[in-house]
Parts: C-alpha cells; structure tokens; sequence
C-alpha cells in the first residue's frame, strides 16, 4: 500500500497516520456535562500499533469514535484530528463518510450489535466495498470471500451466505475485520475486539490482527483494558485515566518499569501464568472518579497509596521520565514500584 503524498513525516521516521493534539470531548445533557476526554494527544505512525489502555468509562471509545465523527450530537469535540496532514474534526459529514471504511476502518466490541442480523455476512462486506468502490457485485463478491479468507474464517465460500446468529462470537469478530478491512484502509482502530470471547479465541484473534496489519501495511490502534491484550500486539502504550493520558511509551519499558502509580496498580491487577510466587492478584480499591464533577487535584489521587497532600491540589501534566516514555506524576521517578 503506498504512502499517501500529504503524509506528515514524524521523527522517528515513520510517515504520521493520526495525529491528535488535545482531543477533548464533552457531553452536555440537561443541566448536566460529562468530560469524557480530556486534552488527548497522541501520534500514530504508518505499520504501527498503538495501545490505549483503561478501565471501562475511561474515555477511550469516546476518543475513537471522536475522532470517526460517531458520537451523538449531544457531544462537543474540540482539538485537532489530522490524518495524513488532513484536519477531519471540522470536515463535511459527507466528505467524512469517504473517509470511513476508505481511509479508516473501525471494529466495533459487539459484533452482534454492528451487524446487521437480517442481512447475510457477503452483503454486508459488499455493501461496504460498493460504497467505496466503482466495482460490480460479482467482483464485489469474490472480494468478500477473499477477504474472508483472509481473516481465516473457516469455509468462507459458504459462510459468506451465513446470517450472524449462524455464527460464533468468534466468527462474527472476523467478519468485523473483513468489513474494516475491505476497502484497505490506512488506519484500523479496534475497539476491544476480544470482549466475551474464550482465551485461546482471543490469541487467535490477535495473531490474525497483527498480520494483517503488517500484510496491509497499516496503523493499528488497539483499545482494550487488558493489558495482556496490548502485550501480544503493540509497541507502544498510551494509559487513560479519566479521560486523560496518565502514561505512556513503548510498550516493553512501559511495563518492564512504570512510573504512574495507575500503571502499577494495573499491572499489579494482572494474573501471571507461570508464576511461581504465591501473592494473590491485587484489585485496585476505590473507583474511577464521576466525570460529571470537576476533577480537582490528581484523577487517580483518591485510590493512590502513594497519595500526598499535594496530590489534592496539582493535576500533574505529562512530563518525559526517559526512553521515550511519559508520565503525570508529581512524584516521578521517587515510587516504589512494589504496590
């Protein structure tokens, strides 16, 4: 797949996909307001795969769907979203639709909610292709299959005539990559496209994502909160804490020596197989905060051990702690990292 011309070139010598530069998106409901995200700014290159990673409410579908004009009116979206040198926030709702499925493709967590359940799986890869493409439904049908193929679903000839409940959750997964994938987009967001689904599932699922992503040639950002999910496929990791980027990196320094006391609770928080040490997995106590109150003080300073009183008043910003990372955290490179 070739670069596109207007690609902006970053430092790391990868052409710049996505760029996004203090993302904040609001929901306003009544005498009420909801500030899902908050001054999210990221980079993804072209053939990268990017994680974001949080618990649920985070604001990290929030931010996808920002980004892909989807969320409801009731949403203000500020900052900036450039794709390939191409501001999109404030672009046409038409022109906006060319570039969804063409530019960039989107897999949808429920895969039983995004299909539609009384169109066969064929029509529904079609459909998309057709949208895109001057092509004819016979072509348009062999493409269905190939790309079907492609995702490794079994017996694709036939199943390209299936309904979705014939389908495993498994199944109808693949189905979402065939449809994101059809019109070879340059950008595939995956939003935890391993819900529901049994382990061995799951890792097949990500050995199929990370080759077509190489195959394609295209940027992946994967959002989930499991990082174990990350760890199969990205390399590099953005952490989302109340709608904000608390850390982030490449993934193997990130997790080998965080520096965000999220971080480590989160890692802390993940069962290790094969371990040999007897401590039992640690939840995090507390909750995320309400992000319809404002957010006074550090986010995360509630359920934090290493909590000052100066935590209460400052909302740390992101600061560079060395090899590429970044944290927002007063107390950098002075913690414990044994929670």
């Amino acid at each position: 797949m070739s670069t596109p011309l207007n690609a902006v070139e970053p430092a790391n010598g990868r052409p710049t996909v996505l760029e996004l530069r203090n993302i904040d998106v609001l929901f306003r409901r009544r005498n009420q307001s909801v500030h899902a995200v908050r001054g999210v700014s990221l980079d993804v290159g072209a053939g990268e795969a990017v994680g974001i990673v949080g618990e649920s409410g985070c604001g990290k579908s929030a931010l996808a769907l920002s980004v892909l004009g989807l969320l409801p009116p009731s949403a203000q979206v500020s900052g900036s979203a450039r794709m390939h040198g191409q501001e999109i926030l404030s672009i046409r709702r038409a022109e906006l639709r060319k570039w969804r499925g063409n530019q960039v493709g989107m897999v949808f967590q429920d895969p039983m909610g995004s299909l539609n359940p009384l169109m066969k799986v064929g029509q529904q890869i079609t459909e998309t292709i057709r949208a895109h493409k001057a092509v004819s439904r016979k072509a348009a049908r062999r493409r269905a299959i190939e790309l079907l193929e492609m995702v490794e679903l079994k017996d694709p000839k036939r199943h390209v005539d299936s309904y979705p409940h014939e389908l495993s959750g498994g199944m109808r997964q693949r189905v979402m990559i065939a449809i994101a994938l059809s019109c070879e987009p340059t950008l595939l967001i995956a939003d935890e496209p391993t819900t529901a689904l049994d382990v061995t599932v799951q890792a097949q699922l990500l050995d199929t994502l990370d080759r077509l992503r190489t195959s394609f040639g295209m940027a992946l950002i994967l959002i989930t909160h499991d990082l174990g999910v990350v760890g199969r496929v990205c390399s590099k990791i953005h952490v989302v804490y109340a709608g904000r980027i608390v850390e982030s990196g490449p993934l193997g320094a990130v997790m080998r020596s965080p520096e965000h006391p999220y971080t480590m609770a989160l890692l802390s928080s993940q069962p290790r197989v094969g371990s040999k040490s007897r401590e039992p997995v640690r939840s995090i106590d507390g909750y995320p905060p309400s992000m319809e109150d404002p957010i006074v003080g550090c986010s995360f300073q509630p359920r934090c051990i290493h909590a000052t009183d100066e935590c209460s008043h400052s909302d740390p910003a992101l600061v560079g702690v060395g090899d590429g990372r970044r944290a927002a955290c007063i107390h950098v490179g002075a913690l414990d990292r044994r929670l």
